[in-house]
């Protein structure tokens, strides 16, 4: 009978011990996930802050293909003007 009590309380204490293992792995894991919960708030602030950032590079490029419409206008105005002047001086000359 004594034998018998030996060994349902080493089958305790085993069973004690998983569970001791099992509840040090479960708060482990608890850690972990807590870390990766901040890591993933860092990259969904990093994802909004490349999305602002991009939004800026697309305007600025907008405005830089606007300003250069612009410009590519004033310089054909311009040289259609000297290109008439030049005509009048050519036709003056002869």
């Amino acid at each position: 009978m004594e034998e018998r009590f030996n060994k349902i309380e080493d089958k305790l204490s085993q069973l004690m011990q998983m569970v001791g293992s099992m509840k040090a792995d479960q708060e482990k894991i608890k850690k972990d996930l807590a870390e990766m919960k901040v890591e993933q708030d860092e990259m969904k602030r990093d994802i909004t802050e490349i999305k602002s950032e991009q939004e800026e590079i697309k305007n600025t490029v907008i405005h830089l293909k606007n300003d250069n419409e612009q410009k590519h206008k004033e310089i054909s105005e311009i040289l259609k003007f000297f290109k008439r002047d030049q005509d009048f001086v050519w036709q003056k000359k002869c």
